[in-house]
């Protein structure tokens, strides 16, 4: 699944993954994260890094020195 992710991040989730699994991770993703949400490696890949505790909104904060 990595390897999709780096070269086709586009592609459909279903070629790696199952409807069940699919449905796990599109139920624990945020409601606004998921309106019309086709799942794709890379939201699959996101949705997989929020299970295990990543949380990005650490990735976009800015740090101000003073």
């Amino acid at each position: 699944m990595t390897y999709l992710h780096r070269n086709s991040p586009h592609s459909p989730a279903s070629v790696v993954l199952t409807k069940v699994q699919m449905d796990v991770l599109i139920a624990s993703t945020p409601s606004k994260l998921r309106k019309d949400m086709e799942l794709t490696i890379d939201l699959a890949i996101r949705a997989i890094a929020r299970l295990g505790g990543y949380l990005e909104y650490r990735k976009n904060v800015t740090v101000h020195g003073g």
